[in-house]
C-alpha cells in the first residue's frame, strides 16, 4: 500500500503543474447546443411527470393489494 499512497503524492505534487498542457488535453471539448434546451425541458419534464403518475397508480395498487382485513 505504501507504493500506491507514493504514486497518488507525486500524482499531487504534479497537479499544480496541469495549467501547463494544452488546453485541448486538459478538458475536453463540449459541444455547444447538443439538444435544443426547450426540447431537452420538456422531454425531461414529461418523464418526470410520467413517472411520478406511474409511482402513484402502483404505490396505490400495491395498498389495496397488500390491505390486512382488522381482526377482532
Amino acid at each position: 500500500m505504501g507504493h500506491e499512497q507514493n504514486q497518488g503524492a507525486a500524482l499531487l505534487q504534479m497537479l499544480p503543474l496541469l495549467w501547463l498542457l494544452p488546453h485541448s488535453w486538459a478538458v475536453p471539448e463540449v459541444p455547444r447546443n447538443a439538444l435544443p434546451s426547450d426540447l431537452l425541458e420538456n422531454v425531461l419534464c414529461g418523464v418526470a411527470f410520467g413517472l411520478g403518475v406511474l409511482g402513484i397508480i402502483v404505490g396505490i395498487v400495491l395498498i389495496i393489494y397488500f390491505r390486512k382485513p382488522c381482526s377482532d
